[in-house]
């Protein structure tokens, strides 16, 4: 649902099926299984872009010699990071971000208890 909305609102000519779509997770198992090496360029170049704050995960969307990170910033901006593979490393090309549409996530009652005990414990209406 958030990736939808990030490619259609930043009016991308991306398709899906064209892209091995990969996680955080999945990138980092990759990095541990070829060998895991302390500087790795090729790894650290992809393993960057994922520090962003973001609504949800963001995802990764890799071809031959191109790759796109999508994700939803926490103000329902959409964001499109374009890496180029050069040598051996991942180079950012562009960023395009355009306003997206708002999406609700339900709280677990876990995150209510949470927020209401903060929301308690510093006194915030």
């Amino acid at each position: 649902m958030i990736m939808k909305d990030v490619i259609q609102g930043l009016k991308l000519d991306i398709d899906e099926t064209n892209y091995f779509k990969v996680t955080e997770k999945e990138l980092e198992a990759a990095h541990l299984i070829y060998g895991g090496k302390e500087k790795d360029d090729y790894y650290e170049s992809l393993h960057k872009h994922f520090m962003v704050a973001s609504r949800g995960k963001p995802t990764l969307l890799v071809s031959a010699g191109e790759a796109y990170l999508l994700f939803k910033k926490p103000d329902h901006t959409n964001v499109a990071v374009r890496l180029k593979l050069t040598n051996s490393k991942w180079e950012l090309n562009y960023i395009k971000e355009s306003e997206g549409k708002p999406i609700r996530f339900t709280l677990l009652k876990c995150e209510k208890d949470y927020l209401q005990k903060k929301n308690e414990y510093y006194k915030i209406d």
